[in-house]
């Protein structure tokens, strides 16, 4: 399998798993397009096969070519929808950050558990183990005294005791 600089083609797949739907919106298939039970659409023509996601073809070819830089984001939800209607172009970033996963919903989080703001002085920055992260500067005030307390209380005091 091959591929060429057709409009779409993404890369070559060999799927035998796959439904014939005929798309008519699409002018340059010049060939039938499968529809995977994955969103893909397969496009068989002169030999070769190239695949796409098909929520990308059928904003391609309904709306216009998606702007570098910038993916699709299934503003429904439904990661298998194909409505153009429904996509919308914006970085990866603002992609994740839109979605459900514990990265983006901490990024929306504007308290700490404790009732705390996350913002302005109140917010310390860190880095742990290379991914960077959050943390309420009261609540970690409050864990470093009581942490020092304890260890206090563990350890015999060395300056008051007297030989």
């Amino acid at each position: 399998m091959t591929t060429n600089g057709s409009p779409g083609a993404i890369g070559a797949t060999g799927s035998n798993q796959t439904s014939v739907v005929a798309l008519d919106d699409i002018k340059d298939a010049g060939a039938q397009m499968r529809v995977d039970m994955r969103p893909e659409i397969v496009a068989e023509h002169a030999d070769a096969l190239w695949w796409a996601m098909a929520h990308r073809v059928a904003y391609e070819a309904l709306i216009g070519p998606i702007p570098k830089g910038l993916c699709l984001d299934h503003l429904c939800r439904v990661r298998y929808c194909v409505n153009p209607a429904h996509l919308e172009p914006v970085t990866v970033r603002e992609n994740v950050l839109r979605g459900i996963s514990p990265p983006a919903v901490n990024a929306r989080k504007r308290l700490c558990k404790n009732g705390h703001a996350l913002s302005g002085r109140n917010l310390y920055l860190k880095t742990r183990y290379g991914w960077p992260g959050r943390e309420c500067r009261t609540c970690k005030r409050l864990l470093a005294r009581r942490w020092r307390e304890r260890r206090k209380q563990a350890r015999p005091s060395v300056l008051g005791a007297s030989a």
